[in-house]
């Protein structure tokens, strides 16, 4: 029991990382989303801002005029008026502010600074500058095309909307990058473009516009999202919580469930709870018994198992000979009888292919219980690789010379080999029950049963059908040339004893 908690609670450890690992990628996936939408919601409007205002001063730079009268005065404050991202604009001349807007003429003009940068569409650029209109400070960004220059508020470049992020903004000019707002080198200058960065702590995700020339930066830390989002923290924790708990569980219960069947297997082995049944197999055209097969049931304290439950375990656990050993040797044990009743019956007996491959299944003529049947003995062996080897091939040929009986079981619903058919020299051939139940309906599965049939009267081989059930299915099979049924219509698995009693009647 200890070691299947151990199990389970390693599973269930390692789905749980697997999905703190899923969700890490998820909250990635998020956080880069975000961290794009932020970066296009400024960058558009950085484009929409620059394109607009450089537009005003492209129309206003086509005008003749180049003094500053009250018509060119009209001019400049009507772009202003129509330009909403436009706070005043100056006429330019010889690097001197000569006229505003606001303030119109100025005496004397007064001398330009240096731009904080120009770009490759001979703009000019001031950033933050300190400005006075109408006696009032104000701090603003300039943009200077052609005679003109316009002054646009701070507030419309400035991002006010990501303070859960690191950012920075910087400017393109023919000279490299500008830094303008934000924190201080977190711009990767080496690489402008697109740029995803992911580390244990943070994020970092960067990008330039098309138009205006700026570029921004946005990196996040994890933990201060997480800090802004506890419910993203508290769901986390949740799910995380509820598949530990279901891997958990889930797999106890498999893990039980599995060493349940594997040791009531392994000690019914030991303690008989595995019994012989037989069903008879009839001649299809008199109705009469002239043999039977021999089925394997399970049963303990805990209940039955079905052969669906207990086959592939024996398989799993290497038992499939001790099993097949205690199934014939207790067949044959139970079958006491009259000589003569005896001696004209034919017992089946299923065996593993693997088993047949293996020199074990030689040992079995030396069993006293097969050496003292008087009828005869078939194996059953449905097809498989394993009998493709070149020593279950000699073995198969052994069972034969010595006078033993071999049918191909379930032929058709797995692995078909016609080459096997010859090369054994078999005597049976097996049509499963699923083609035979089929039968009555004219499916696809039960139209192959002539061809079935063909196939082993040419290898000189006789058929049996399973799972015959009523007097339509035997008729039909009869006119196939079928020589031998079994199924409930003749009867059901019985014990040996009752089995022995019917022929005595």
């Amino acid at each position: 029991m200890n070691k299947h908690r151990f199990l389970s609670f390693s599973f269930a450890v390692t789905i749980t990382l697997l999905g703190t690992l899923a969700l890490t990628l998820i909250f990635s996936s998020w956080l880069f989303r975000e961290q794009q939408r932020l970066l296009d919601s400024y960058l558009n409007l950085a484009d929409k801002v620059f394109t607009s205002v450089a537009g005003s001063l492209e129309q206003l730079n086509q005008l003749p005029s180049e003094q500053c009268d009250e018509a060119l005065l009209l001019h400049m404050r009507r772009a202003v008026f129509l330009n909403p991202f436009i706070q005043d604009i100056g006429l330019i001349d010889n690097d001197h502010l000569s006229c505003t807007t606001a303030s119109g003429p100025i005496e004397p003009p007064l001398p330009i600074q240096a731009p904080s940068y120009r770009t490759d569409k001979q703009i000019s650029v001031w950033i933050d500058e300190e400005l006075y209109i109408f006696d009032f400070a104000y701090r603003a960004h300039i943009m200077q095309l052609g005679r003109f220059n316009a002054v646009v508020d701070g507030n419309q470049l400035n991002p006010a909307d990501i303070t859960s992020h690191r950012w920075q903004i910087v400017g393109r000019s023919s000279d490299g990058l500008i830094p303008i707002f934000g924190e201080p080198e977190l711009f990767n200058i080496t690489q402008p473009g697109t740029l995803l960065h992911r580390s244990a702590q943070s994020h970092l995700s960067q990008r330039c516009a098309v138009h205006s020339r700026f570029c921004m930066g946005i990196e996040t830390d994890h933990l201060s999202i997480l800090k802004t989002r506890p419910e993203l923290v508290l769901m986390s924790l949740m799910v995380l919580l509820l598949m530990l708990l279901l891997s958990y569980n889930s797999a106890f219960y498999w893990l039980q469930h599995r060493a349940t069947i594997a040791s009531r297997v392994r000690r019914g082995l030991s303690r008989h709870c595995f019994y012989p049944v037989i069903q008879v197999i009839v001649d299809i055209n008199t109705d009469k018994v002239i043999g039977g097969e021999i089925l394997a049931r399970f049963n303990d304290a805990q209940g039955s198992l079905t052969p669906d439950q207990f086959i592939p375990e024996l398989q799993r656990q290497g038992l499939s000979w001790r099993f097949t050993q205690h199934i014939v040797t207790e067949s044959l044990q139970r079958m006491i009888g009259p000589g003569e009743q005896l001696k004209h019956l034919k017992l089946s007996f299923n065996v593993f292919p693997s088993d047949v491959e293996s020199n074990k299944i030689v040992e079995l003529l030396d069993w006293p219980e097969v050496q003292a049947f008087p009828g005869s003995i078939t194996l059953e062996i449905t097809e498989d690789l394993h009998l493709d080897a070149p020593q279950a091939r000699q073995n198969i040929q052994h069972l034969i010379d010595h006078g033993l009986e071999i049918a191909i079981d379930d032929f058709g619903t797995g692995y078909s080999n016609l080459q096997q058919l010859k090369r054994f020299s078999c005597h049976y051939l097996k049509i499963d029950r699923s083609f035979t139940y089929e039968l009555e309906e004219g499916a696809i599965r039960s139209s192959l049963i002539p061809m079935i049939v063909d196939i082993a009267h040419s290898s000189e081989l006789k058929v049996v059908a399973e799972g015959v059930e009523n007097i339509m299915q035997a008729r039909a099979l009869r006119e196939l040339g079928v020589e031998y049924a079994q199924g409930w219509m003749y009867g059901k698995p019985t014990s040996i004893e009752q089995f022995l009693d019917g022929l005595g009647d």
